[in-house]
């Protein structure tokens, strides 16, 4: 897996009113792989450098202060409208105060992490960070190395007899955070909050948020839910619990669930797409779309939910699944995703299938994707195309004989590298 680094390496800034910045001035390198992510060019004097000169004060402040942000909020995937100052918790260049970072989007995968560096140039500056990259990263290997850089920038203010500051006090709570201090900030971070700053009355709101969901619902319906209208999801989750448990399904999906082997990989896509070509070929599907009746049946219901966020709730011990109003063929998707979401499963427990863009459901999404939708089937289709230039015409020829949407078709071309995609 890709490896994430810190380096620095302190310089002398001289005296400077700003006195926590200046004596935190360092080199600074940021290596995502091969990739430089400070790399940067002085447009005044068109002078390289990968690493970057700014203090270390700012990025040490602006970890400290979003710490549960970065490990508990979880990004959409695709279109939606994400909560309020989700951009400034996530992203390395609203460290700034004054000084500029490369743009660095840390984004939750749980056990993993999404870093994506993105060019960008400072309008009233000389700076410019021509670099882009995005890699999945160990969650533990990017905490260790921000933990290192707070400690640094900690240790170096102490030697300055500059201590007992608002940061220092922060990072010791978070470090000596019991479990129960940690799930009322992971709700908190969830939900959009910080919970260094909430009031009284918001603290309980949050706390009976938390303890009205049960375990295996709650970090996603904490993070697709506002603290005004957290009650209508808790409704809504548990009358379709109820319906979903009257509703029958197909009679082998349990059976072949006990056949399933879970891969060891950890990257979300390559999960989803080696849970769905071990599903197909238990069922002894033919090639061509997947027909979920007789006894690889899946049933569905309607029920708006309360908020955009969740797409469907999946029964504890089947694949049934309460959705929002769709089309048969966006249904079909959601019902494919509830599968790969029950076969995934370590024990039977109801789950949530959401817009997020956690592990678990970019997995789902991966697995309905490759499930409705073989690659190898795909190949098939196109024929002489495969591996060329492929037009619209032919992304909605495939769409339709495989009844799935043309965003999923130009998806799985676009991932499994089957062909270029034109606009014509």
């Amino acid at each position: 897996m890709t490896t994430f680094r810190i380096e620095f390496d302190w310089v002398d800034a001289g005296r400077s009113s700003d006195r926590m910045s200046s004596v935190t001035m360092a080199d600074l390198g940021i290596m995502l792989g091969e990739s430089s992510v400070t790399a940067h060019i002085d447009r005044s004097t068109r002078a390289y450098r990968d690493r970057l000169t700014a203090p270390l004060f700012p990025i040490a402040e602006w970890v400290v202060t979003n710490w549960w942000a970065l490990r508990f909020e979880y990004d959409l995937a695709g279109s939606g409208t994400p909560r309020p100052g989700f951009e400034e918790r996530h992203d390395l260049v609203y460290a700034g105060s004054g000084f500029l970072y490369p743009r660095l989007e840390i984004t939750s995968l749980d056990d993993l992490v999404q870093l994506s560096s993105t060019s960008w140039r400072a309008r009233h500056a000389a700076i410019e960070f021509p670099g882009e990259c995005a890699e999945v990263v160990d969650r533990v290997q990017v905490e260790h190395e921000f933990s290192r850089l707070v400690d640094a920038v900690l240790d170096r203010l102490a030697e300055f007899d500059i201590t007992d500051t608002p940061v220092e006090r922060d990072w010791t709570a978070i470090r000596s955070a019991d479990p129960e201090t940690v799930a009322f900030c992971a709700a908190s971070a969830a939900l959009g909050l910080d919970p260094f700053d909430l009031d009284d009355r918001t603290a309980q709101s949050v706390e009976r948020l938390w303890s009205g969901f049960e375990e295996s619902l709650r970090s996603d319906l904490l993070s697709c839910a506002d603290l005004e209208h957290g009650e209508d999801l808790v409704a809504w989750a548990r009358s379709g619990r109820e319906k979903l448990e009257r509703l029958p399904n197909g009679d082998a999906w349990s059976e072949l669930r006990n056949r399933i082997r879970v891969p060891a990989s950890k990257r979300p896509w390559d999960l989803g797409y080696e849970l769905a070509r071990q599903v197909r070929q238990l069922t002894g599907a033919p090639e061509g779309p997947f027909e979920f009746t007789g006894d690889w049946d899946i049933r569905s219901l309607e029920d708006e939910p309360p908020t955009v966020r969740v797409d469907a709730l999946v029964s504890s011990e089947s694949p049934a699944c309460l959705t929002r109003g769709r089309s048969p063929i966006a249904t079909r998707f959601l019902q494919a995703r509830a599968l790969g979401d029950y076969v995934a499963r370590p024990s039977s427990q109801p789950s949530l299938l959401t817009t997020l863009a956690t592990h678990r459901q970019q997995m789902t999404r991966a697995f309905a994707a490759e499930f409705l939708a073989p690659s190898a089937s795909i190949t098939a289709e196109l024929g002489s195309l495969a591996g060329s230039r492929i037009g619209p015409e032919v992304v909605e020829t495939v769409s339709r004989k495989l009844r799935v949407s043309e965003f999923v078709i130009r998806h799985q071309i676009d991932n499994h590298e089957l062909g270029t995609l034109t606009d014509v």
